[in-house]
């Protein structure tokens, strides 16, 4: 019952019932379960608390409080057996090391020991090789294992005092690894000196240390070599003359396993580069290889396999490509369907059309067999244009109209033409979990007029969303859908209809969990034609009402930024709500020296201050003194009032004047239901004048400017609080390298500006590179560079939305080049029936010029950012009990079956006290058909063939009409009645619109007389590939 209950209180009424009830069998055995469920409900309050937060109570501690009496009281009691597993579980020890891959020689390192139950720890670092490491310890128990590691020699032993709560929670610190000269290593941990081969907990792992990093690429320009770049670990520069081992794996069918067969020694050139070019087999696609890397006495040993393949893919290879235009996406059978298309040259550099090319168009059927062909040849702007007929029978469904460079798919289906559509209003006005939201809408038919007395079906399902999960190392609560309410309404005169509902939040989430939850509402709406459509929208709720944000970029110009900035404040489904409030801006004191980023999480524990520790790692994180959110706010530099009803901004004045720095906008206000509202924005102020750093920091990368047009410039930052440092600049275009260099930089920023060309369109990418003290600093940006020359405009000269049916209609069009010059250009129109979008959206697709997206061009997936674990073993440390589950008897059934689809169904099942019983089930009867209202009913027979009302009805709800109630009415007269005959679904398709001298387009047709809505598509292109759309 407590897990599907929705009470918000659920919790603590659960552990009120079970306190009660211990009170009452206080004294007895049975009274041990009853403590159980106490203290697992302790004990699960404790795992809500994420390792290293500080609990509100300490849970553990409580739950074994609870255990232990029990277990002393009623030894042989079930209750007891259940405490007992519990206390083991709680007392279970830990204690195991997780380093860095690989340490720089001749320098003190940090690991993280994560520990619970323990109140020390031994550390012992055993100088072996990484394969020896791998030969004792594979297939072999710890103990047996740690006999042979013990053989070798110990360069390090130290033994850990850990600070130990007693609160049975899982806790981490960092320790000092003594330094290490060059070479691989093993650490082993255990819980004391005593290790038995009965009693033990062992950790162990292996590691390197070197002075030698490397980074690596494909270079597909180069037919899928494989790229190293050597460099120092300490100081990031090039590595010259290490030795390179490159070896490939080859399956040995004698052994049958995978071996390392050397296939090249090379050496690192002056930029510490070495190229390594796949085998030159013929039938061989790749092989997986791995390097070793080697200068003097320092050595590189990597597990890592990458893949060395031969990229065959030819280059600049000219291909054809047809691009299909229809008038619509769905026809019925019989119907006409009306096609353009155009034939390109494509390469990877350039685009031009194929006029007075011949080609062969066909229409294919669902199964793709050929229905139809049409010879075709392209016009001077490389189109053709011309009709098929959907075919009368066989198979419905998806068809294609394609030739060999090029198709598109088109549906043919028995549709009934949708009549009307379904909106929802947007919800308006601020509202909160638990209160009742109104929700509207509107059932509108295409051509205009309202559907009204429509039944309206809703359902409304909820989920939950969370906005920022901070916690990343725990997964997302869970909050299954689930339907809070359906029912029914009727529209009203107009085709509106509306209905309300409760916004009931899960309660199984937490409020710190800070949930927002997301009603799904859906409506199905039947005129009374019994046509049925739908609507879908979404409402979000949460424990406030009102959104409140202010539009900061992360990093602020302090030279070319606009001073205005938009404040956002929204009901919880983003409709605006005008809200007061006060901006406070303050400058946060950074920390006085740049940290590298830590491999693994925060300690909760510590074994130095914050001053030993500096001093012995400078470059090293402390506690959590790199996140923004902990630096003290120094001054407040800024307070103003808001109001978003009078003004949408906030002005940041004498912004100009501010230092660099960081800085924190808060941004706090009251709903209406005096609820506090707040919205906090960090942000670093700059200047692309000084060299300064804004703040002490390891690295960084600002995109000043990352969108230029060729002749002008694109602008970025670089920068690190670390002193000589060598940034590694390239410039790719199309994921090749065009332009690089070497940026020194030392405590201080640069601007790296880069000239845009002509050759960038479709975009280039930026990326920086530089490694400091064994992390490496990466940054990919990609620079837009639009192909703004290749546009067209396109635009009404005249133009009415509002047609009558069976008129005749002139629209006249403009179209223009990138710089608003007359151009001669071919243009495609189509105007067809939009309530065929409910069936198969329709659009023109054209899209040639590419705008290219790079990702880093290096793999980092190495050990510049890896850790190592290590195997963990305990034997008898932590003793672990089982209790028998308990069984209740049932009734046996034999092959009696209550679940299938045939039983009886006059038989129900009865359960008590652990027993079923069948009861007799009495036939189910019809119930009597309520009398309908007098006045809707009396309306409804009016409206329908004139029946007066009758006092009988008929079995079901029916209304039984005497023949001597029908009222005949007066015959209406016709003659006048002109019946329409246009009921086209395409008003028209023009595929060849030629652009007159002045660069207009003039486009005449009838309408049809179908009373709908209708949707206009345009392309037009010039002979030099310039298009647009319209729309």
């Amino acid at each position: 019952m407590k897990r599907y209950s929705i009470f918000e209180n659920k919790d603590s009424l659960y552990f009120e019932s079970l306190q009660k009830l211990f009170k009452k069998y206080e004294g007895k055995p049975v009274s041990a379960q009853i403590a159980y469920k106490i203290a697992l409900y302790y004990y699960e309050m404790g795992n809500q608390t994420s390792q290293g937060d500080i609990p509100e109570r300490p849970y553990y501690i409580e739950a074994m409080k609870i255990c232990e009496p029990m277990i002393e009281k009623f030894p042989d009691s079930y209750g007891a057996k259940q405490c007992l597993v519990l206390k083991n579980d709680l007392l279970q020890k830990d204690c195991r090391l997780t380093v860095e891959d690989v340490v720089i020689p001749g320098k003190e390192s940090k690991a993280l020991l994560t520990y619970r139950n323990v109140s020390n720890a031994l550390v012992q670092i055993i100088q072996i090789s990484r394969s020896r490491f791998e030969e004792i310890t594979r297939d072999k128990n710890g103990f047996e294992a740690y006999k042979k590691l013990k053989d070798y020699k110990v360069v390090s032993k130290r033994m850990i005092n850990l600070s130990d709560p007693k609160d049975y929670r899982v806790h981490t610190v960092e320790i000092p690894v003594s330094a290490l000269e060059c070479g691989e290593y093993a650490f082993v941990v255990s819980n004391g000196e005593d290790i038995s081969d009965d009693k033990y907990i062992l950790n162990y792992g292996s590691f390197q240390c070197s002075n030698i990093s490397y980074i690596s690429r494909t270079l597909s320009e180069k037919n899928g070599a494989l790229e190293y770049v050597v460099l120092d670990r300490e100081k990031g520069f090039p590595l010259k003359d290490v030795s390179v081992k490159v070896y490939l794996q080859e399956y040995d069918y004698k052994d049958y396993k995978y071996k390392d067969v050397l296939y090249k020694t090379l050496l690192t050139d002056a930029m510490g580069k070495v190229l390594i070019h796949p085998p030159k087999e013929k039938n061989r696609s790749g092989s997986s290889l791995r390097a070793e890397f080697s200068l003097g006495k320092d050595h590189l040993n990597t597990e890592q396999n990458q893949y060395l393949y031969f990229d065959r893919r030819q280059r600049n290879s000219t291909q054809k490509r047809t691009f299909f235009f229809t008038d619509r996406s769905i026809y019925r059978p019989g119907q006409i369907i009306y096609f353009k298309g155009i034939v390109l040259s494509l390469d990877e550099d350039s685009s031009s059309i194929l006029s007075k090319w011949s080609t062969s168009v066909s229409l294919y059927d669902v199964n793709g067999e050929q229905i139809d062909v049409k010879h075709v040849t392209t016009n001077e702007f490389g189109t053709f244009s011309g009709s098929f007929t959907a075919p009368n029978s066989g198979l419905t469904g998806i068809m294609r109209i394609g030739d060999n460079f090029g198709s598109r798919s088109i549906s043919v289906e028995e549709y009934k033409r949708p009549k009307f559509e379904v909106e929802h209003d947007p919800v308006k006005g601020v509202f909160r979990l638990n209160e009742s939201i109104k929700i509207s809408g509107k059932a509108k038919a295409y051509a205009g007029s309202s559907i009204d007395g429509a039944v309206v079906k809703y359902r409304v399902v909820r989920e939950a969303r969370f906005p920022y999960w901070y916690r990343w190392w725990i997964p997302y609560p869970i909050s299954p859908a689930m339907e809070i309410i359906h029912g029914e309404c009727i529209t009203n005169e107009k085709g509106e209809f509306e209905f309300d509902f409760k916004a009931i939040p899960d309660y199984n989430i937490s409020k710190s969990s800070n949930p927002n939850f997301i009603y799904k509402i859906t409506t199905d709406v039947t005129d009374q034609n019994g046509e049925t459509r739908s609507g879908l929208s979404t409402v979000t709720a949460g424990y406030t009402s009102v959104n409140l944000s202010v539009d900061m970029p992360q990093y602020l110009n302090r030279e070319n930024s606009s001073n205005k900035f938009p404040i956002k404040a929204t009901n919880m489904s983003g409709s605006p709500e005008p809200l007061k409030g006060t901006i406070t801006i303050y400058a946060l004191k950074a920390p006085d020296h740049a940290v590298k980023r830590r491999l693994w999480q925060k300690p909760d524990m510590f074994l130095m201050n914050s001053k030993e520790h500096t001093e012995k790692f400078p470059h090293e994180i402390y506690s959590n003194e790199n996140e923004m959110d902990t630096w003290e706010r120094s001054k407040k530099v800024l307070q103003t009032a808001f109001d978003t009803k009078k003004d949408p901004n906030f002005v940041f004045e004498k912004l100009s004047r501010q230092e660099q720095g960081a800085y924190v906008l808060e941004a706090t206000a009251t709903d209406s239901f005096g609820e506090e509202v707040k919205s906090i924005s960090y942000f670093t102020l700059y200047s692309t004048k000084e060299k300064k750093l804004p703040y002490q920091t390891a690295d960084i990368f600002i995109p000043v400017k990352n969108s230029a047009e060729p002749g002008e410039s694109a602008s970025f930052i670089i920068g690190s609080g670390f002193d000589d440092v060598r940034v590694f600049y390239e410039l790719s275009y199309k994921n090749s390298v065009i332009d690089h260099k070497e940026i020194p930089i030392s405590n201080s920023q640069q601007l790296l500006q880069i000239p845009i060309e002509e050759r960038y369109r479709g975009n280039v990418a930026v990326h920086v590179l530089f490694v400091r003290h064994n992390r490496i600093f990466m940054h990919t940006e990609n620079i837009i560079v639009p192909w703004t020359n290749k546009n067209l405009n396109l635009e009404f000269m005249t133009f009415r939305d509002k047609l009558q049916p069976g008129k005749k209609e002139q629209w006249r069009l403009k179209i223009s080049g990138p710089e608003n010059e007359k151009v001669t250009a071919e243009m495609v129109a189509a105007l067809y029936d939009a309530s065929l979008d409910a069936f198969k959206p329709h659009g023109f697709d054209f899209s040639i010029y590419p705008n290219r997206y790079a990702n880093s061009l290096w793999n980092t997936y190495d050990h510049l950012m890896q850790t190592r674990d290590g195997a963990f073993f305990e034997r008898n440390m932590s003793p672990v009990s089982y209790y028998p589950s308990k069984n209740y008897p049932e009734f046996y059934w034999g092959n009696y079956s209550f679940y299938d689809s045939y039983y009886d169904n006059d038989f129900r099942p009865v359960g008590k006290m652990g027993t079923t019983i069948l009861t007799k089930m009495a036939a189910p009867v019809s119930p009597a058909s309520p009398p309908p209202e007098s006045e809707s009913m009396d309306g409804l027979l009016s409206k329908v063939a004139g029946l007066k009302r009758s006092a009988d009805f008929a079995y079901g709800g029916g209304v039984i009409a005497e023949k001597e109630n029908i009222e005949q009415s007066q015959p209406t007269d016709m003659s006048k009645v002109q019946v329409r005959s246009n009921l086209n679904e395409t008003a028209f398709f023009y595929p060849d619109l030629l652009t007159d001298k002045n660069g207009e387009v003039s486009i005449s047709f009838t309408i049809p007389e179908a009373l709908t809505r209708w949707k206009m598509l345009g392309f037009a292109h010039t002979k030099d590939l310039k298009y647009g759309f319209i729309q």
